[in-house]
Formats: structure tokens, sequence, C-alpha cells
């Protein structure tokens, strides 16, 4: 019985050892950290120009998922760059379309928004969906130049509407959530995983713009007070009480006599004067 167990533990730990390690997930790339946070602004910023009010833009979330392409409501482009090109899906829901055809008439989201989920959306309100997804797919190609750190293409548009061949694919999602003219909408922004993975890879061989300067970085770049003192002297109160200005106070130290190097007051090294041109330094000895 004790043969057959060990057995047992030793097949489970055989398979565990060969079962593959799951793929790491790109969400978690610091490229989508700084992406998250460019993109509900730009999108804010962007609805801005249709909304009289201000709207409200926050992430909901970020995840992977396999994208529905050929949707009525969903618009893909190809954003170009030296790196490569990347394909996007813009998916706004029925609420932004017709938040946007209520402003494109004048409306202020003061009436009661009504969905009407049981028609298609209008040829008018398919428009307004394609204008408002083109100008995010232009904010979206501004905030990958930033995010990650690539560089325009040279000869090709920045942004391209394209027809997706599949009706379906692999993409990580950011979900924001918006509240225009009195309507509660959706926005899903999808990156084509397949396409943005090398493309991340490559960015982040030759530079790392996300990260930026560690602390390490500007703990190094600050500035630091040296105090270099000689041997410390010690007098009598009296005489330290008859001091005054113009007298001169002998010291024991000659040009001979070590220094100490500190800062933050605590001492770091010993050294020894010398001249330096007209100016004076310090010879570096011993660490304290």
């Amino acid at each position: 019985m004790h043969d057959a167990v060990q057995q047992t533990s030793r097949r489970a730990l055989t398979a565990a050892m060969l079962r593959p390690a799951p793929a790491a997930t790109l969400i978690a790339h610091p490229v989508f950290a700084e992406l998250r946070r460019i993109i509900p602004e730009l999108a804010s910023d962007l609805l801005m120009h249709f909304n009289p009010t201000p709207p409200r833009v926050t992430l909901e979330d970020i995840f992977e998922a396999s994208v529905e392409t050929r949707q009525d409501n969903t618009f893909a482009f190809t954003l170009s760059f030296a790196e490569g090109n990347l394909n996007i899906f813009i998916d706004c829901d029925r609420a932004m379309a017709l938040a946007f055809a209520d402003l494109a008439f004048g409306g202020t989201g003061s009436e009661p928004a009504y969905l009407g989920e049981d028609r298609p959306l209008s040829q008018i309100e398919t428009r307004l969906l394609a204008l408002l997804a083109q100008r995010l797919a232009v904010a979206v190609s501004s905030a990958c130049l930033s995010a990650c750190g690539w560089e325009p293409a040279d000869a090709m548009p920045a942004v391209q509407d394209f027809t997706p061949k599949q009706d379906q694919q692999a993409c990580i999602v950011i979900k924001l959530l918006v509240n225009a003219a009195g309507y509660d909408g959706e926005i899903r922004i999808a990156f084509d995983r397949n396409a943005i993975a090398p493309m991340i890879g490559s960015a982040s061989r030759t530079a790392d713009p996300i990260i930026g300067p560690t602390l390490r970085d500007l703990a190094n770049e600050s500035l630091a007070d040296v105090i270099v003192a000689l041997e410390p002297e010690i007098i009598s109160l009296s005489s330290l009480a008859a001091l005054e200005v113009g007298h001169f106070l002998p010291l024991h130290a000659t040009v001979h006599s070590p220094v100490h190097i500190a800062s933050g007051g605590v001492v770091a090294f010993t050294g020894q004067l010398f001249r330096a041109g007209e100016k004076l330094a310090v010879k570096i000895n011993d660490p304290t």
C-alpha cells in the first residue's frame, strides 16, 4: 500500500513538472499600465468636443478575450508604426450611438434616455459612431506612441480602416464606462494580441519609456551636502566666551593633519588636504 502511494505521488509530481507553464499575460506589461492611464484621459478630451457638459470616462476593466470583429457597432482600424502594423477594434454600444445622435440634433441629455433595443441603428447613428471610432483610433495611435515608445511609420497613414478577414480575434480589451449627455454607455478598445506582443517585445529591447527613472536613479541624481572638517579643537568655556569678531583662534592642525568627510551627519572618509591649482582639494585615504 505504501509503495502504491509513493508511485502515485511520483506520477503526480512528474505530471506537474511536465505540465506547460501558463503563458504570461500581456496585461501585466508596463505598456498596458500606461495605456490604461492615458486612454481614458484622451477619450474624455475627445468627447468634450461633442458634449456640452464634461463627460465622465472611467476605466472599468482590462482583460484578454476573443472579440467579434464584424458587428455593426464594431469598427476596425490599422495603426501604422515603424515597428509594425497593429489592428485595433473599437466597439461602441447602443447607448453611445443614441447619445451622439441626441447631441447632433441639439439635445442636452435632459430628456430620459430611450435605448430602443428592438430596432437596428439608423444610418445617421452608425455614421456618428464611425466618426467617434475614427477619432478614438487617432487618439489611441497617439497613446501608443507615448506609452510604447514607438516611432511613426514614414510612408503610411497613421490610421486606416480595414475589413477583418475573420469573425473573431484574440485581443487585449480596455473597457471604458462613459456618461455623456445623460446616457451611460461603454466603449471597448481591443488590441490584436498576436500583433502587439512582438511589437512590445521589440520596443522593450531598445528603450523603456514607461518605467522611467527608478528610485535608485532619482536618488543618484539628487544633491548632497558634503562637509570637510579638521580634527575638533578643545578650548575652555572662558576662551569660547571671550571670542569676538576679528580674533584669531589658533589650531593644532597642520596641512598634514587628517580631515573628515561627512554627509548627513555621518563621517564616510578621512583624507588629506592638497592644493589643486588655486583651490584646495582632499585626497581620500580611508573609509571610516
